[in-house]
């Protein structure tokens, strides 16, 4: 089987669609699918992590780019600015198109839609946007999570005792630069607690951010850390952004404060805040360091509710839907 995903990455992207992505694919490869990926080459791009994965890389030269050769059984998209047009192109060159979204903003000609995020409105979100053969995986129970998550979920108990440790991670780049925020707020009310900062190397604001660690003992900075799943095991609660990060979190029971960087995460942030997991602080830019210094203080204080939103996180989530996601694939109904 044949297989070709199309997703971008860069500064203002993210990382975050390449890394999902990137985990169906090894999945799909233990399946003797063979892989390629179709990418631009946009600046603070993560193309040398996919060709590092042994998976060729063609490059897009415009976005609306399509092989020029090739015939692939699955065409993987997962890019908010390409939708129904450029999916009908692609019917030329493969028999099943599946897109990963979850916005529901646009019109998709496509076999298979998955949106692994929770809504109120989960079932009925995408009806004006898909024909009704489309196929619909919807929910934290389809997250694409890689397998160390639920290895790591092994034994895993709600937390009861006092916060010790902490993760600070808003993704691979980080473009409005929450992680610096976070860690000037918090300076001087971490004494107790240790800080684990996740980034990724594309970070262009990594000097500030490296230069703030060095200063503070408190503070442990991981640049493109492969183990994120123990990290999170490790720590107590988290301050992050929405996104792809909440399954894997949830996956680890760990809650959080959230302060969202990108439009797509508020709904998720305000889903999340309404189950009671996960506070939601604002977006970036409307939330003040008072503001974080009395969440944050509220929260350490507070061992009952971080032990019950641990446990309602790891209920939601268990690892496994890369697997459910990939049995689709491989054995397509209709």
């Amino acid at each position: 089987m044949n297989v070709l995903f199309r997703v971008d990455s860069s500064i203002m992207i993210g990382t975050g669609h390449v890394m999902r992505c990137l985990v169906l694919a090894d999945e799909l490869k233990k399946h003797g699918a063979h892989i390629f990926f179709m990418c631009c080459d946009e600046l603070g791009n993560v193309n040398d992590l996919i060709t590092a994965k042994g998976y060729p890389v063609l490059i897009a030269r415009t976005l609306l780019d399509c092989p020029v050769k090739g015939r692939y059984d699955w065409v993987i998209v997962d890019h908010y600015k390409l939708d129904a047009y450029w999916q009908t192109e692609a019917k030329k060159f493969a028999d099943r198109i599946m897109v990963i979204d979850d916005l529901a903003d646009r019109q998709h000609d496509c076999n298979l839609l998955l949106d692994q995020n929770f809504y109120r409105d989960m079932d009925s979100r995408y009806s004006r946007w898909v024909q009704p053969s489309c196929h619909q995986l919807l929910g934290p129970s389809y997250a694409l999570l890689r397998p160390e998550f639920s290895q790591h979920r092994v034994g895993l108990g709600s937390r009861l005792a006092e916060v010790k440790q902490a993760l600070v991670c808003f993704g691979g780049t980080d473009p409005t630069n929450e992680t610096e925020f976070v860690l000037q707020a918090l300076r001087g009310s971490t004494d107790q607690v240790k800080l684990k900062i996740i980034t990724g190397k594309n970070n262009p604001h990594l000097h500030k951010i490296s230069a703030i660690c060095e200063q503070n003992e408190q503070y442990e900075l991981l640049v493109q850390t492969s183990h994120v799943a123990s990290v999170m095991r490790e720590c107590d609660i988290a301050i992050c952004s929405g996104g792809t990060l909440t399954w894997e979190r949830y996956c680890m029971g760990l809650p959080a404060l959230i302060i969202t960087n990108a439009e797509n995460q508020r709904d998720i942030a305000r889903s999340s805040d309404r189950l009671g997991v996960d506070v939601y602080l604002g977006h970036s830019g409307m939330v003040t360091e008072s503001e974080l210094q009395e969440a944050w203080e509220l929260a350490i204080c507070n061992p009952f509710w971080i032990s019950r939103a641990s446990r309602y996180a790891a209920e939601m989530v268990d690892g496994l839907g890369v697997e459910r996601v990939c049995n689709y694939l491989l054995f397509p109904k209709g």
